[in-house]
């Protein structure tokens, strides 16, 4: 069954999506969050984010590239949370841009899921953000996540 970007965006625009029902649908959904990743309205770009996290694979991240680039720190953010379930050079890239991020939501969410990981740069940049983050809260997260991260 398809669906559309208008279909998709009323599904991402209530107080809680049902992510696991919209998963469902698979990377056949993805050009569709690709456009609502870009909207104005923030919420539903976010929750587009989101669920293409949970859907993965190389368009997903491609998704999660332009949700990276929003204006808004919000769809960031999300972008930052979806990127830690989603295994790829690419995404932990991604993941070590938004670790210098200006906002610190983004950088909150991007140390969190960086913490999941399993990669010797982003262990260094989360070791370093717990020494030179501007924010004493920043730091002292990501301290606790460096101490639980377990590089290959």
């Amino acid at each position: 069954m398809a669906i559309s970007a208008d279909q998709l965006q009323l599904f991402l625009n209530v107080d809680e999506p049902d992510y696991d029902k919209l998963a469902r649908f698979g990377r056949s959904i993805v050009p569709q969050l690709a456009q609502l990743v870009a909207s104005q309205d923030e919420y539903v770009a976010a929750n587009a984010a989101s669920l293409a996290g949970m859907i993965g694979g190389t368009q997903a991240v491609a998704v999660l590239e332009r949700a990276a680039r929003s204006p808004s720190p919000f769809v960031r953010a999300s972008s930052a949370a979806a990127l830690g379930g989603v295994e790829s050079p690419r995404a932990n890239g991604l993941l070590a841009a938004l670790l210098s991020d200006r906002n610190k939501g983004v950088r909150k969410f991007a140390i969190k899921s960086a913490g999941v990981k399993k990669s010797a740069p982003l262990a260094a940049r989360v070791a370093d953000l717990s020494k030179r983050d501007p924010l004493p809260y920043l730091r002292s997260l990501a301290s606790r996540v460096r101490s639980r991260m377990r590089v290959v």
